[in-house]
């Protein structure tokens, strides 16, 4: 238990825990449906010609709600995988442990909803920005994320 809490009281742990933490709002908005919902409701109300009537607070708590509802199979995975083996912060595989019982899930559904063509395109722009070695892996989160994010602010009819 000393252990725990030497770790715990770092301030540089802290300070890594707080700003992973301060992120979590922007993964909201960028890394779920988040922002393809509220787009579209937000031009469903300029369609409409509606200026005053849903107000905007409501139209973003639709968004949010409607997002927990599509999320929730992958927050339910997350918790199953965390319930079942609880990860230690101590444990010297911790980043491990979090990027296979946490990330993995996250990644699948960006993979899934994600449009190849995004991907290619941020593929390409990272191995030019970082020149020819491949560090980047198509499952990666830097990769993903634009991709999907392009992807929701994409308006096209199919």
């Amino acid at each position: 238990m000393s252990q725990l809490m030497t770790i715990g009281s770092q301030p540089i742990f802290l300070i890594i825990v707080f700003f992973l933490l301060s992120l979590l709002p922007i993964f909201v908005v960028i890394g779920t449906s988040f922002l393809k919902i509220s787009i579209v409701l937000g031009i469903l109300k300029n369609a409409l010609g509606i200026q005053q009537v849903p107000p905007n607070m409501a139209l973003t708590s639709v968004s949010l709600i409607l997002t927990m509802f599509i999320m929730s199979p992958i927050i339910l995975q997350i918790n199953d995988n965390i319930s079942q083996e609880p990860i230690n912060y101590t444990d010297s595989d911790f980043f491990q442990k979090v990027d296979e019982k946490i990330l993995s899930p996250y990644r699948g559904f960006l993979e899934k909803n994600t449009e190849k063509e995004n991907v290619e395109f941020f593929e390409r722009a990272a191995q030019k920005k970082i020149g020819n070695e491949t560090i980047l892996k198509k499952d990666s989160l830097f990769i993903l994320l634009p991709a999907f994010t392009m992807g929701s602010l994409k308006l096209h009819s199919r």
